[in-house]
């Protein structure tokens, strides 16, 4: 890892937490074990920082999901660019089946691993807001 700015020392841990949180959201969602979350942005610790459902970045007036590592990642609003709609279809689809189909299961654990990768950006400093 290369050596990170104070800036970046500041700022990378105000990332980590919600990442985590999204991350184990989709844990949760490949583990089929509650029928109480979806693949959506109400339950996403990402989105309930960086978008209109956040107060406080409305007030700041800034733009939705201005500050998201994955908006950061991929230059788009909404997950676009990621394995999310793939992972939505299937629920909308399939879910909630017990046990998950194949192609679920498949669809949740690839935006899984776009979300770990993610981390992994952020934790390293490739992905931080200027």
């Amino acid at each position: 890892m290369s050596e990170q700015t104070e800036y970046q020392r500041l700022v990378i841990p105000l990332f980590d937490h919600p990442i985590k949180g999204c991350i184990k959201h989709w844990e949760t969602l490949l583990e089929g074990k509650s029928h109480n979350t979806t693949p959506d942005g109400i339950n996403c610790s990402l989105c309930l920082q960086f978008t209109s459902m956040n107060e406080a970045h409305n007030s700041a007036g800034k733009d939705y999901c201005e500050g998201c590592p994955i908006s950061l990642r991929t230059g788009r609003i909404d997950c676009n660019g990621t394995p999310y709609f793939n992972a939505r279809r299937a629920w909308d689809v399939e879910a909630p089946v017990c046990p998950p189909t194949a192609s679920y299961t498949e669809a949740v654990k690839a935006m899984l691993d776009y979300l770990k990768e993610t981390r992994e950006m952020v934790a390293s400093g490739e992905l931080v807001p200027a």
